[in-house]
């Protein structure tokens, strides 16, 4: 998918977002205008904007940029070659609204 290897993580991203209801739709402004901003003074990336800025790519590209940071192990299926210009910043917020969305699906069963 994509010609790249680490879309799948990217389509991973996605699909969560689905599975939950669409937490994308209720991120906070605050994440997007930050990510916003970020497109915005890219070269290239603000070409596409309107593109980047919708709340379920945003999503999938917080999930990548997540995924990126904490995973200890890259094997190569886990090859990024996804700019971190187009990943949102790993910010206190972006970190701990993604964990809470992340936690519905991380809960050991009973």
């Amino acid at each position: 998918n994509r010609g790249w290897d680490g879309a799948w993580v990217h389509e991973l991203g996605h699909a969560i977002d689905y599975a939950l209801g669409l937490p994308s739709s209720s991120m906070p402004y605050e994440m997007r205008s930050k990510y916003r901003a970020k497109i915005n003074s890219h070269p290239i990336l603000k070409l596409n904007s309107s593109y980047y800025m919708k709340p379920k790519e945003i999503f999938a590209r917080l999930f990548e940029a997540y995924v990126k940071a904490t995973v200890l192990e890259a094997t190569s299926y886990m090859i990024f070659l996804q700019t971190d210009a187009a990943l949102p910043d790993l910010d206190a917020e972006s970190i701990a609204w993604l964990a809470k969305v992340l936690q519905q699906i991380m809960k050991e069963p009973k």
